[in-house]
């Protein structure tokens, strides 16, 4: 991660660095995030900070949870 403020804790970071890849000026407006454990092994830390932080971004805005759980009736 790039430059974390020494007050901070992990997820603000990350949350930081996810706002970050959304708002990069290259991107179109829809951005697919890496896994969130790929995004755990970049940044060193743990998936649950990653989970944290992305739970901010849903809640802020910058990211659309597009997760829907398995229909049961599909089968």
């Amino acid at each position: 991660m790039k430059g974390p403020r020494e007050t901070d804790f992990a997820y603000q970071a990350v949350y930081r660095y996810l706002t970050q890849l959304i708002n990069e000026p290259a991107n179109d407006s829809r951005v697919r995030l890496p896994s969130l454990r790929q995004l755990a092994d970049r940044l060193s830390v743990s998936i649950s900070t990653i989970q944290y932080a992305k739970v901010l971004s849903i809640v802020n805005g910058y990211v659309k949870n597009i997760f829907l759980p398995p229909n049961p009736h599909a089968l």
